[in-house]
C-alpha cells in the first residue's frame, strides 16, 4: 500500500465528460462572411463585402470593421468552460428547446444555440448544430 499525492485520486473522480474536448467551435475568423444572431423576434445581420462588414438587419449600416471580426474570433474558437451532458436524451433541460438566442456563422452556416443560465454562474448552456 502507499500514499500517493491527491491529484492521482482527483483524476480517478473524474467523469467522463471530463475528458472530452472543451473546444466547440474551431474556425478561422479570417474565413468567416457573416453572422446572425436572433434573440426573441429581433435579428441581427451581418455581412462581409467588399466594402467591409454591412449589418444588414434590423437596419443597412455601415457595421464596426474592429467590433466585428472582434466577436467572430470569440465565436469562432468558443470553449465550454465546463461540459454538463453528452447526447442528452432531452435538451430542454438546459433551455435549448426555446434557446434564449441562436447564432450562425457564414460560410458554413455552423449554429450556435444558447439556452438557459447555469444556475449562479452567470454562463449559459451551448449547444453546437
Amino acid at each position: 500500500v502507499f500514499g500517493v499525492e491527491p491529484t492521482l485520486a482527483r483524476a480517478a473522480d473524474r467523469t467522463a465528460l471530463d475528458f472530452l474536448d472543451r473546444n466547440l467551435l474551431r474556425l478561422n475568423p479570417a474565413t468567416l462572411t457573416g453572422l446572425t444572431r436572433t434573440v426573441g423576434t429581433e435579428t441581427l445581420e451581418i455581412v462581409k463585402t467588399d466594402d467591409g462588414w454591412q449589418m444588414r438587419k434590423p437596419t443597412m449600416q455601415v457595421a464596426d470593421e474592429q467590433k466585428v471580426p472582434e466577436l467572430l474570433g470569440r465565436v469562432g474558437t468558443l470553449a465550454a468552460s465546463k461540459l454538463v451532458a453528452y447526447a442528452p436524451k432531452s435538451v430542454a433541460t438546459y433551455g435549448l428547446d426555446k434557446p434564449h438566442a441562436t447564432l450562425t456563422l457564414l460560410p458554413g452556416k455552423e449554429t450556435v444555440l444558447i439556452g438557459s443560465e447555469v444556475a449562479g454562474t452567470g454562463e449559459r448552456h451551448v449547444q453546437i448544430q
